[in-house]
């Protein structure tokens, strides 16, 4: 029934989630009153015991998340007990514990191994059982004799291990305890119990334990191949690796079974002819002996290893090394299979190019073809080296690539023996691969370390951090861009990565676009703007003027660029004649406007004045008077690169070959009515084109069969001519000393008579 209480308690508990810390204990009857301490978690709890044998303090702790019962042995005689441990609160399950008390039986002493290595520490523990073999759950406080022989014990400060404090005042006597193995050979190590309530039993044990004095060969595996006719010089070493053992020793008794070759007990093995499995042994004690199996072979050529002073040995030929370092260097020897041989033997080593001090060498300046040669008996070899430069990767950023995703970045890897070879430090992300012998493709998103490494020196190489992030901002090298009519121009943008990585080393791969503008055509750029932090940039044409934000796309990212397309310069006439000295008012046209109303600088060259915004003065000088405007907008961050809108305008500054007479209307007069007066204008012509203005010109008069006053032409009846003439002539100027060959022009009027409507009945008088 109780069993089945305890069971039904149990499933309670791990549902709830309650839990303690043993339910079943045994403890040793003693001398003094053994406790043990018991935790409860998830809640707080009531102790209580089924009989007096125990006493039971408890604790609560951590706000009822813990409760801690100590169990204290009250009785001097066996007993079983149940603890109840019951909540204080709902949410917690209850559990029931047994105690009981029982003598001490038997006692093992337990070990990690029964072999110590010399001056290495070891710990004992007791363990007791009671009559039926159980195992008390705790011997702690109870007093115990130990025998160790040669085995040293070791204080608990010593030692480092960390043990309760009755134990600690107990020190040697305690149920634990820490030796040292200070001899090699066999103990015996004893322990009893004594309390006083044991003294007739005696209840006590031992155990065996071997300490030994480990060690290993030197030169340890893997070395298999030994040469022939040699002397090899063995060496034993602790465990440590490094500690020499001091031989020949009697405690160390060397052997080999092979027929052909000797063992010295100073550890010299003299080779003969080749053999095969040449076993080599040598016995410590009867406990302890290593063995290594050998094959002596005949060596056929030396092999060189080179590495630099202060690192490891690395795999790989070091050929070219680096100015300014150290190298060591150490010859080897080769069987006919390039199995390396092991060998105690002296090389001699020489340098024709260079000084070679204790198998070292160093070149403080670059060197090629350096050679090293090496002997031993009749067997010679010889490397060739060069003293190089450190590698260096030129880029824009000195510790780290920056790219956008699929972009191909090409290596620049200077120094070293021009031939690399390239891996990253971590598997994953991959991020890049090397395409070709020195493009770098971005292929993941990541961050990686590119290992850069000459293939014939491993120790010369170069790290380099590799980022590969998605573009998150655009920005135009000019927010505002200007663009003069049916002219293309280039203009730039810099994609921006991941800002915590700073900007791109490259971005080629970077595209742009610009969203529903039909009347700008564009093209990609070609050609590295790396080194103007650029990734990329548009060739852009339009064949319309005016104002336009463009929205500038890629990888899903936008932004707005203002654009301007200006108009040529120009006049509201095609082209316009003026005599010397005459003047022109007049509008220009096209070209630049102003940004945030600051306003353009303008250069007018001699002759023009401006008389306001758009109203122009040109005065014609001379007959080869060249009239110039330059524009440009005022330089900004917002535009830094202002279009510049120069044009020579079309006025032709000469002397006419011809006059011509106009009517208000601007028809030409070649005719008149009898009776008509008509206010006239003359104009001057050259070739075909109208002078805009030629009131420069002195200008003389004559007619025939014509009066002209003040402007005004009329045909003189009582002349009763009807061949008239207008006559114009100039060889001077009206404000000016200058004088010309003359030019006239007659100009032929044709006299039409006027034409009456008369009334019916009446006739029509001609004159």
């Amino acid at each position: 029934m109780k069993f089945a209480l305890i069971l039904a308690l149990a499933i309670l508990n791990t549902i709830s989630g309650s839990k303690i810390s043993n339910k079943n204990i045994l403890l040793p009857l003693a001398d003094i009153e053994v406790e043990y301490e018991i935790t409860a978690e998830g809640g707080c709890f009531d102790w209580s015991a089924s009989n007096s044998a125990i006493a039971i303090t408890v604790q609560d702790q951590q706000g009822c998340s813990k409760s801690i019962g100590k169990v204290r042995v009250v009785t001097k005689m066996p007993s079983q007990t149940f603890i109840y441990v019951k909540p204080k609160s709902s949410d917690a399950s209850q559990f029931i514990v047994e105690v009981v008390v029982q003598a001490i039986s038997s006692l093992s002493i337990i070990t990690k191994q029964k072999q110590l290595d010399l001056d290495t520490q070891e710990e004992l523990h007791v363990q007791a059982y009671d009559d039926k073999g159980n195992t008390f759950t705790t011997l702690e406080g109870l007093k115990f004799e130990w025998k160790t022989g040669q085995l040293e014990m070791v204080k608990f400060t010593e030692s480092g291990l960390k043990v309760s404090e009755k134990r600690a005042r107990l020190e040697f006597n305690s149920d634990i305890i820490v030796v040292k193995g200070k001899k090699e050979g066999k103990e015996t190590v004893f322990t009893r119990v004594v309390e006083k309530k044991y003294y007739e039993n005696k209840i006590e044990t031992n155990v065996d334990l071997v300490v030994i004095q480990k060690f290993q060969f030197y030169p340890d595996y893997p070395v298999f191949y030994l040469p022939t006719h040699s002397v090899i010089q063995f060496h034993l070493l602790r465990a440590d690796g490094k500690t020499k053992i001091s031989i020949p020793s009697a405690a160390h008794v060397w052997s080999t079974t092979s027929k052909l070759s000797k063992i010295e007990q100073n550890g010299a093995l003299t080779t003969q002819t080749v053999e095969k499995n040449l076993n080599l042994t040598v016995v410590n004690s009867n406990y302890n002996q290593i063995k290594a199996i050998y094959h002596v072979v005949i060596p056929k050529y030396i092999d060189i290893d080179i590495w630099e002073d202060g690192k490891e040995k690395r795999e790989g030929k070091v050929t070219h090394l680096i100015v300014g370092k150290l190298y060591r260097f150490q010859a080897y020897l080769k069987d006919e299979l390039h199995q390396r041989i092991y060998s105690t033997d002296a090389f001699s080593y020489e340098s024709k190019d260079i000084e070679l001090i204790e198998q070292t060498v160093i070149s403080k300046v670059e060197r090629q073809n350096v050679k090293l040669t090496f002997q031993r008996g009749t067997l010679e070899s010889s490397v060739t080296i060069h003293f190089v430069q450190p590698i260096q990767i030129s880029t824009i950023f000195k510790t780290y690539i920056h790219l956008p995703i699929h972009e191909q970045y090409n290596l620049v890897v200077t120094g070293g023996s021009g031939n690399y070879k390239y891996q990253s430090r971590y598997q994953s992300p991959t991020i890049f691969e090397i395409k070709s012998p020195h493009t770098l493709v971005a292929s993941e998103l990541g961050e990686n370390i590119l290992i850069i490494y000459d293939e014939f020196n491993v120790y010369n190489s170069l790290e380099v951090t590799v980022y590969v992030t998605d573009v998150s901002q655009i920005l135009p090298f000019e927010r505002r861009k200007e663009l003069i009519v049916n002219e293309s121009d280039d203009t730039f943008y810099q994609a921006i990565g991941d800002p915590k990585v700073g900007n791109y080393t490259q971005c080629r791969a970077v595209k742009f676009t610009i969203d529903n503008f039909d009347i700008f055509t564009t093209s990609q750029i070609a050609g590295d703007l790396s080194n103007y932090l650029v990734c990329n940039g548009l060739k852009m044409q339009s064949a319309t003027p005016g104002q336009y934000n463009l929205q500038i796309n890629t990888q899903k990212i936008s932004v707005t660029q203002q654009v301007r397309v200006y108009d040529y310069l120009h006049f509201e006439k095609p082209v316009y004649y003026v005599t010397p000295h005459s003047t022109i008012t007049t509008k220009v046209l096209g070209g630049p406007t102003t940004w945030d109303q600051t306003p353009y600088n303008e250069k007018l060259s001699e002759g023009i004045l401006k008389i306001d915004m758009e109203k122009y003065h040109f005065n014609c000088f001379q007959s080869k008077a060249e009239f110039r405007i330059t524009r440009i907008n005022k330089q900004s961050d917002l535009l830094p690169n202002p279009k510049l809108v120069s044009n020579t305008l079309p006025i032709q500054c000469l002397l006419p070959e011809a006059f011509k007479i106009y009517n208000e209307k601007n028809q030409e007069v070649n005719w008149l009515f009898k009776e008509e007066t008509v206010q006239i204008s003359v104009v001057a012509v050259y070739k075909t084109f109208l002078f805009y203005n030629s009131s420069s010109l002195h200008l003389d008069y004559s007619t025939r069969g014509l009066k002209y006053q003040n402007r005004y032409l009329s045909y003189d009846i009582q002349s009763g001519i009807s061949d008239c003439k207008f006559i114009v002539a100039s060889n001077s100027y009206n404000n000016h000393k200058d004088t010309f060959i003359t030019i006239k022009s007659e100009l032929d009027l044709i006299i039409h008579h006027t034409l009456k409507l008369i009334p019916s009945g009446e006739q029509y008088d001609s004159d």
